[in-house]
């Protein structure tokens, strides 16, 4: 957590986390990490599958803004990238979501290096008109829909139907969430990276 709040908070962009850890370690995190465009809620501890998604759903009625990007805390969030982004939301549709190349990192603290193993196959061919085409090439390739910048109207229209599904694998239901994405909305390709994806963990710590 500290290391998202160190590197990936920006001033012109506005944050929710969403905290439904075992232990007050982020709550006292947070109350030393005072920002006017951060915003931290306490949830309850996610027991299973179903309290994460939840959770997740109600965080979405604490978003102020039209469009969600879900980040981990321990992955980067480039500035110019979002900067780009932002300056682009204002033309896009109530179905449009904004997607871009990301970047995977292995990262290993006891040797105090990152390296760069992982490039996504780029989002820019799921830019077409047909959902079944755009299906299609995201089952084919490596494509990371998850960290991609979409419409929180139908981000909650998501989870609706995979809380109602009764789904508990959390793989399965990022890969679902995904396809649905695929098929409500269409996309705009923005040639900046804005996500740093870390692939891998060593020894780090909170």
């Amino acid at each position: 957590t500290r290391f998202f709040l160190n590197y990936s908070v920006h001033d012109d962009t506005d944050y929710v986390f969403l905290d439904g850890s075992q232990t007050s370690v982020n709550e006292e995190i947070f109350s030393r990490f005072a920002r006017d465009n951060v915003h931290y809620y306490r949830f309850d501890v996610d027991l299973s599958p179903s309290d994460y998604y939840r959770k997740m759903r109600t965080g979405l009625s604490l978003v102020r803004d039209k469009f969600v990007l879900y980040a981990d805390n321990d992955d980067l969030l480039l500035r110019e990238g979002l900067s780009k982004a932002t300056k682009l939301l204002g033309s896009l549709g109530e179905r449009s979501a904004l997607v871009a190349d990301t970047l995977g990192v292995t990262c290993n603290n006891r040797m105090n290096r990152c390296s760069f193993p992982a490039v996504y196959t780029s989002p820019k061919k799921l830019c077409m008109t047909h959902p079944t085409k755009r299906l299609y090439e995201y089952r084919a390739s490596h494509v990371n829909l998850w960290n991609q910048i979409h419409p929180t109207s139908v981000a909650d229209t998501i989870w609706e139907s995979v809380i109602n599904s009764g789904a508990e694998e959390l793989h399965m239901v990022e890969f679902l969430y995904c396809e649905r994405l695929i098929e409500l909305c269409e996309f705009r390709y923005l040639p900046t990276r804005y996500y740093i994806r870390l692939e891998e963990q060593a020894n780090r710590t909170i």
